[in-house]
């Protein structure tokens, strides 16, 4: 305990959401882990604080960003009494119990994953130089500073570099308490990247959502615009001639020889006398290579050999023709070299193919790439269309807005490589890529060429004048603005000032960025500037500035982490404006086919299906692009529209005519907004009752039953009881509950995907929902399928002991809640169950679902004498054989139907074989391992 700190108490009252924290904090902090998620403008910051105020022990907290580091330090004053020195960093007086340096660090020390990862390689360094210093290793140093917290902030960092240094330095501190603090959890990480995460920052304890401060006024009611332009014809033309000379480099493949040759020596294709058989094991390791090898012989007419056919149980009409994914298996199995000859004509072939690989560019991180699915979203971002689209969305906000405007235009880089840039577009294309100083560019020139009475758009003065760039290296700000802009930076810290070649009335402005950044705030709050242009990676996460009220992400971020951060620029309150109202600009580029069109929508949708918002015309809240109501999608996109000729190919007349219509629909709602969204937001929430998640995909399969799905459970089932439809709809998994805490797609055993999500308060509902099947009418009996599968893991949870919560089994129907909702989805519910044990219960039907293989032991169950279906027993409730038993008994009694089902051991000569099987049925149906995660909320 510091007896300097022991005076510390936040000067504001404390907001519900914040008190509902703080009064679980000791609940939280049973395994040495909280683990906040709220939404940007929650007050992470000063609750992360509030919890070194009370444990009152030596602190590191760690940021991405200086930016943000700093932040920490100036909260700090929100504790201290006035009469006490000021934590502002233009000051630079300090208490001398907070630091910023490592080198130097005290009772409260706030630096960035930057520094202790550089710090981690300087004491390393160290150690080699003088090995008898053991201070030099990372840990040791921890150690001897006794830090009894630590504080991560913007904790969705932590997904690789930066997680091994931290991990490794709290992974066997067992007093230590680890703080994790978020607005994204890294939801749309692959398993193993959510895994460490949450290993380092443990499960989530409370969730604070965007509706929920909007409700309590800590955020403002905002929108989302959706602004469409047209993608370049020569960044069409690029992705053309791209497709083009895959092709052709892939034909040349086919009847290169010497490829040939060397792809035939790989040795499951040679069968000598004397030879081992390949096991099980071996083929389901290589499972894609060893069908693409099939397929590239069957390509090629040569016989295949009866040794795999055999052993895959397959015959040559199985085999599916050659794709570029077979191409793309087959080249990284050759430069990997595991199951080829060890001699130097191949070594020296190798290295040929991957000098070729590389010049052509198909191998990036020692990975062939033949799949262009990320080009062509990428073409489509570079359009400048792009540029043209901020200014005028911009304008748009200057007619609306007027004086009141406070707008950052954020870009994904700077794009500064030529100073002087023509943007004289009339004669063709420039070259021009998106970036801040070319939108900045086509500002400053635009809007001087405009007439006066347009330029003025109701703001005081004329609108080149309130404009200004601002990102980590290149500053430019109007040169009436220098001297206040002075006044805002200590003495010590004046920027550099130079002639701007390209406009007279602009400087360029030199200097630490810290500063800068904050005298750029200052001056856009006071109304001196109204439109800063800017990078994400400099203003997109952690930077305060509530007066904000409009967004243009001219990025080209698909990540729910990075648009979740680059929305909460705007969302904040601002304490001078009760009725401040924000809009958020995502600009779209469309495509002149129906194919291309495809990717475009879907990554927009994977966008907003990460956040709830109001919906453009009811009084509803939820997530998914279906809320903007954008009436002309199925006309771009040409595949769901209902009516036979809206699915015709658009001419480019006809499209360019959908993205006006759709634009001036934004334009309009724009203007409506200003006067109604804060009402409507207010009575969209007086309605809602609920917090709803929803997650799943919706997947048709034919009348062939496939083996190893839940799906064909619920269909078995129901064979045996009524004679139903010959196609059914795939199960998904949602959510209902206060909050959400993760959320997944898994498939089982690659044939059918499923989606899952855990969350929810203590004593909230925690759902999983399965989608209705198709032709199952009898409502009833649907519910009682899934409520015996909820039943069965519950059980078996109770019985391991992992719930805490009493159950009386005679009352089970009453802890699980199930009721059908819109769209034939079925919801089940755990009611009056802690987080933590919601938790429990998703992960454990997270496993029962993944791909077979994954655990220790498989139910087999018995529909006709052969085994009918396979699953996972999760290792939860199934680690050991006494458990599986255990789940095993639930299962027959909850599953009469099933009595004879039985346990596999995965890794036996039986087990093996049928997740062989699966394997192969799922290559060769060309199941994707992988699907998007769909997740809708909704509160209603």
């Amino acid at each position: 305990m510091n007896a300097s700190t022991a005076d510390l108490s936040f000067i504001h009252p404390w907001r519900p959401e914040q008190l509902k924290v703080l009064s679980r904090l000791n609940d939280y902090m049973v395994d040495k882990r909280v683990h906040i998620v709220a939404a940007p403008g929650a007050g992470k910051t000063v609750l992360g604080l509030e919890i070194f105020n009370r444990l009152n022990v030596k602190t590191l907290t760690l940021s991405p960003t200086v930016l943000v580091k700093d932040q920490w330090i100036e909260r700090l004053s929100l504790f201290i009494d006035s009469d006490e020195s000021v934590l502002d960093q233009n000051n630079s007086v300090l208490p001398d119990w907070v630091s910023s340096v490592l080198d130097e660090p005290e009772y409260f020390t706030s630096t960035t994953y930057q520094a202790l990862y550089s710090f981690d390689k300087q004491l390393k360094k160290k150690q080699i130089e003088s090995p008898a210093n053991q201070l030099h290793d990372l840990k040791q140093w921890f150690r001897s500073q006794k830090f009894g917290l630590i504080i991560l902030d913007e904790a969705h960092h932590l997904k690789a570099s930066w997680w091994a240094v931290l991990y490794d330095l709290v992974k066997d501190n067992d007093d230590l308490i680890v703080v994790s603090l978020t607005a994204t959890p890294p939801y749309d990480s692959n398993t193993t990247e959510w895994s460490r995460y949450k290993k380092l920052c443990g499960p989530v304890d409370e969730e604070i959502s965007i509706p929920e401060l909007v409700k309590s006024r800590s955020l403002c009611p905002h929108q989302d615009y959706i602004w469409l332009v047209k993608t370049d014809e020569k960044n069409i033309q690029s992705l053309e001639r791209y497709e083009d000379n895959l092709k052709t480099f892939l034909a040349e493949l086919t009847t290169n020889d010497e490829l040939n040759y060397q792809l035939l020596l790989h040795e499951f294709l040679v069968e000598t006398e004397g030879s081992t058989t390949i096991s099980e094991r071996e083929l389901l390791l290589n499972i894609e290579t060893v069908i693409a090898l099939l397929q590239l012989l069957k390509h090629w007419q040569k016989s295949l050999p009866p040794h795999l056919l055999q052993a895959l149980d397959i015959s040559a009409d199985d085999i599916p023709p050659l794709a570029v994914n077979n191409w793309q298996t087959l080249i990284e199995s050759f430069l990997q070299g595991d199951y080829y000859p060890k001699s130097e004509p191949v070594e020296s072939f190798r290295n040929t193919l991957t000098a070729l690989l590389k010049r052509k560019r198909y191998l990036k991180y020692n990975q062939v790439q033949f799949d262009n699915t990320q080009s062509k979203l990428d073409a489509f971002n570079k359009t400048e269309e792009r540029i043209s689209a901020c200014f005028e969305i911009a304008k748009i906000e200057i007619a609306n807005r007027k004086s009141l405007l406070r707008m950052v235009v954020l870009a994904d880089y700077i794009r500064d490589e030529e100073l002087a840039l023509s943007l004289d577009t009339s004669a063709g294309s420039t070259g021009v890529t998106t970036g801040a100083y070319p939108i900045f560019h086509h500002f400053i020139h635009k809007f001087d060429g405009l007439n006066d009475s347009d330029n003025r758009g109701g703001i005081n003065g004329k609108v080149i004048s309130k404009i200004a760039l601002l990102t980590g290296r290149l500053c430019i700000l109007p040169s009436h603005l220098v001297d206040t802009l002075f006044s805002h930076i200590p003495s010590h810290a004046q920027p550099t000032i130079k002639a701007f070649s390209e406009h007279k009335d602009f400087v360029l402005c030199g200097g630490a960025t810290s500063y800068l950044s904050a005298a750029y705030t200052r001056l856009l709050e006071a109304g001196d500037l109204q439109i800063i242009v800017g990078t994400r990676a400099l203003l997109g996460e952690g930077w305060d500035a509530p007066f904000l009220n409009a967004l243009v992400m001219a990025t080209q971020t698909r990540a729910y982490v990075a648009t979740n951060q680059l929305r909460g620029r705007v969302m904040r309150v601002d304490p001078q404006d009760d009725f401040k109202t924000a809009s958020i600009w995502h600009i779209v580029a469309t495509a002149p086919e129906q194919r291309l069109n495809g990717l475009i929508f879907e990554n927009l949708q994977k966008r907003f299906r990460t956040f709830a918002g109001l919906h453009a015309y009811d009084l509803k809240i939820e997530s998914g692009t279906e809320r903007l109501s954008l009436r002309t999608i199925d006309e771009i996109e040409g595949t769901n529209a209902v009516e036979p000729e809206l699915r015709k190919e658009k001419s480019p007349e006809s499209k360019q005519d959908v993205i006006q219509t759709n634009n001036q629909i934004m334009q309009t709602r724009l203007t409506d907004d200003l006067f109604n969204l804060q009402a409507r937001w207010q009575n969209a929430l007086a309605k809602a009752k609920h917090q709803v998640f929803q997650v799943g995909l919706h997947h048709q399969v034919d009348d062939h039953a496939e083996l190893y799905s839940l799906e064909r459970l619920l269909t078995v089932v129901n064979e045996r009881r009524r004679n139903h439809g010959k196609k059914y709809k795939l199960a998904a998994l949602g959510l209902m509950g206060l909050g959400s805490a993760a959320a997944y797609t898994l498939f089982n055993s690659g044939f059918s995907s499923y989606a899952y999500a855990f969350g929810g308060s203590a004593g909230g509902a925690v759902s999983f929902a399965l989608i209705k099947a198709k032709g199952l009418n009898d409502k009833r009996h649907s519910i009682d399928i899934g409520q015996k599968i909820a039943k069965v893991i519950l059980l078996s949870l109770h019985n391991k002991g992992v719930m805490k919560t009493a159950l009386q089994k005679d009352k089970i129907n009453d802890a699980i809640n199930i009721r059908f909702v819109d769209n034939g989805i079925l919801r089940f519910s755990l009611n009056d169950y802690t987080r933590q044990e919601n938790e429990n219960f998703l992960e454990v039907l997270n496993e029962f679902l993944q791909p077979l293989g994954s655990s220790r032991y498989l139910l087999a169950l018995y529909a006709k004498p052969t085994i009918q279906d396979l699953f996972s027993i999760p290792k939860l409730i199934g680690n050991n054989k006494s458990d599986a038993n255990d789940f095993l008994a639930e299962w027959r009694r909850v599953f009469p139907e099933f009595k004879k089902a039985n346990l596999i051991t995965a890794n036996s000569v039986v087990g093996e074989k049928l997740l062989l099987k699966a394997s192969v049925e799922r290559v060769l149906k060309r199941r994707n391992v992988e699907t998007p995660l769909q997740m809708i909320e909704r509160w209603e």
